[in-house]
């Protein structure tokens, strides 16, 4: 499958001269994102049998359907300028001097665990780390009182855990999936490549 991302240019540089890139997962300022983002890794390694130590965060748009090009991501940014803000780190901005969106090409065989965009938002208040440093999703977590909301509103994410790598769940809200893989070789790269700056959303003259 193809799949876009985006990327530093010196990973990218790096990899063109042949050597395998291997993401590890950095402790963030915002804890309970970095349990979801955990919870990925493992959810990621179980499907694939693999041993990855972080992901690659690629875009689609849906679990099967890859963009066309980066005029296609162009525009759907444009059309929600509040995507934008999933393309931001704590750092800063990916769209900026430095980044490159590049196209990725990745075996079938491979499961992305494909994910709305917004739903590690969505999930965040909803992981915890269990004593012996297991992560679990509770439903009690975000709101004991809220319990039948909750299940209505998340019980997908008790499927994904054990199995079902995508969600129908924002489908009408943000059009944009988030799929993972465990490393970006020399193989995948399809020589599509730009600087990422092209997809700043700029109003119209």
């Amino acid at each position: 499958m193809d799949v876009w991302t985006i990327q530093k240019r010196e990973i990218m540089e790096m990899v063109k001269t042949g050597i395998v890139w291997y993401p590890e997962l950095k402790e963030g300022s915002c804890p309970g994102l970095s349990l979801c983002y955990e919870l990925a890794i493992g959810i990621y390694n179980h499907h694939n049998k693999s041993s990855a130590r972080g992901l690659v965060f690629a875009m689609a748009r849906n679990a099967a359907e890859p963009f066309q090009d980066a005029d296609e991501i162009g525009k759907l940014l444009k059309s929600n300028k509040r995507l934008e803000g999933f393309l931001r780190t704590e750092k800063g901005s990916l769209l900026e001097d430095g980044y490159d969106l590049v196209r990725l090409q990745y075996p079938d065989h491979i499961n992305p665990v494909p994910v709305d965009v917004c739903a590690y938002t969505a999930m965040e208040p909803f992981i915890v780390k269990e004593d012996d440093g297991g992560l679990s999703f509770d439903l009690y977590a975000a709101d004991p009182a809220g319990l039948t909301s909750a299940e209505q509103m998340f019980p997908f994410f008790k499927d994904w855990v054990i199995g079902w790598p995508a969600s129908p769940m924002f489908r009408n809200h943000s059009t944009f999936f988030q799929l993972h893989y465990g490393f970006i070789a020399p193989e995948n790269l399809t020589g599509e490549e730009y600087p990422a700056t092209i997809l700043i959303c700029k109003e119209e003259t």
